[in-house]
């Protein structure tokens, strides 16, 4: 009887326990992700330790340097979707959401199944620009 008590209790606690770091590593996750490009389903993504504006006109600015137009622009001070076009049809959507005060979320596409050459390429002419800007406001 003794040891029934003592295998349901430890299973019990594994339980418990293995519920518990479910959660740490979400949370850690989470908190890992800040900062960091990530590329899934398509679409590339990045938190962004810089404004919705800052984001926004280093964008354009990477837009009109590649010779892609600006068929799209919708912007304010919380989020910003654009839309352009390469050369060879493949549709760019670049979309800039708050994060907080210092911080936004870019999610770049392009084309409809994505092509991460491409957006990496964008990416990194927004990386550019901002850092040109010296100050990320």
């Amino acid at each position: 009887m003794k040891r029934t008590k003592m295998c349901v209790v430890f299973l019990s606690c594994l339980l418990c326990v293995s519920t518990l770091t479910g959660c740490l590593a979400l949370l850690a996750g989470g908190a890992a992700g800040a900062g960091s490009v990530v590329y899934v389903k398509g679409q590339l993504r990045e938190t962004m330790d810089s404004t919705v504006t800052a984001v926004h006109t280093a964008s354009v600015a990477t837009l009109k340097e590649l010779g892609l137009p600006v068929i799209e622009d919708k912007y304010d001070e919380l989020s910003a979707k654009m839309k352009s076009r390469f050369a060879d049809g493949q549709d760019v959507w670049i979309d800039i959401e708050y994060v907080t005060v210092q911080s936004s979320r870019l999610t770049i596409r392009v084309g409809i199944v994505g092509d991460e050459r491409k957006s990496r390429q964008i990416l990194d002419g927004i990386h550019r620009h901002l850092s040109e800007g010296g100050r990320k406001t």
